[in-house]
């Protein structure tokens, strides 16, 4: 079997389908009739190759160019007009989240689909805000990257399931959407004080870990107890674990 890994995901729906844009020949002896044409975004080398052999022989989808960058993967796919962008992406910043919204707003029939081993809640919840719409880690396997890719072909949102409950909200589909809005709006600094203080570090190991004094440390504490609406860590806790919060 194919794999990255081998763990389950399951999609989130969109209360509406779309048609993709697929390969139509008329053809019906052609096993690449109605496939789905597919763009990879992967740096040249291992990741490009090792993603083109994974979907070698698949009839169902069809890898119709590779780029190495966000510019050439645009220049590509106004020229060939893909239904899906996959794009391998190590850390996502605002340069990738910049370079999905250009592609949706240039090829508005294409479709992003984000792999990438960064779970941190900002960079994923940017690419969707850009108009990813789907999120795959690199830890889950094969089979889960194909189902990302056959669901948002067909007009659905994806997420795998350690990123789901970071993106409920963005989907609008899952109770908690308060606090993940919340938590969404907290800088950088203050969302790792929010993971340490959820992984039972007191002030003082935060003050250490970051470098920063503990007063500082306190205050930070303060500031996400604050904009999450709980009186204690003991809240932080609950809240984390009842909307999925967090992960690591």
């Amino acid at each position: 079997m194919k794999s990255l890994t081998h763990r389950t995901s399951r999609p989130l729906h969109d209360e509406r389908e779309e048609t993709p844009s697929l390969v139509r020949n008329g053809d019906n002896d052609n096993p690449r009739a109605n496939t789905v044409r597919i763009v990879i975004v992967a740096s040249r080398g291992i990741t490009e190759s090792g993603l083109q052999a994974l979907f070698a022989g698949i009839d169902e989808f069809l890898v119709v160019g590779s780029a190495a960058s966000g510019p050439e993967a645009l220049v590509l796919a106004k020229k060939v007009r893909p239904a899906i962008v996959l794009m391998d992406v190590t850390s996502p910043d605002l340069k990738t989240a910049d370079m999905i919204a250009e592609l949706r707003r240039e090829c508005p029939d294409t479709r992003v689909v984000v792999l990438s081993s960064d779970m941190f809640w900002q960079n994923v919840v940017s690419m969707f805000r850009a108009g990813a719409r789907g999120f795959v880690t690199k830890e889950r396997s094969f089979e889960d990257l194909t189902t990302a890719l056959r669901s948002v072909s067909r007009g659905r949102r994806f997420v795998d399931g350690h990123t789901g409950g970071l993106l409920a909200f963005a989907c609008g589909e899952a109770q908690g959407a308060r606090a993940e809005i919340a938590l969404a709006s907290l800088s950088k600094r203050r969302a790792e004080v929010a993971h340490m203080l959820v992984d039972g570090k007191n002030s003082g190991e935060i003050a250490r870990a970051l470098s920063i004094s503990r007063k500082t440390a306190e205050a930070h504490r303060r500031a996400v107890l604050k904009k999450l609406n709980v009186r204690d860590v003991a809240g932080l806790m609950k809240l984390a674990a009842r909307n999925r919060l967090l992960n690591p």
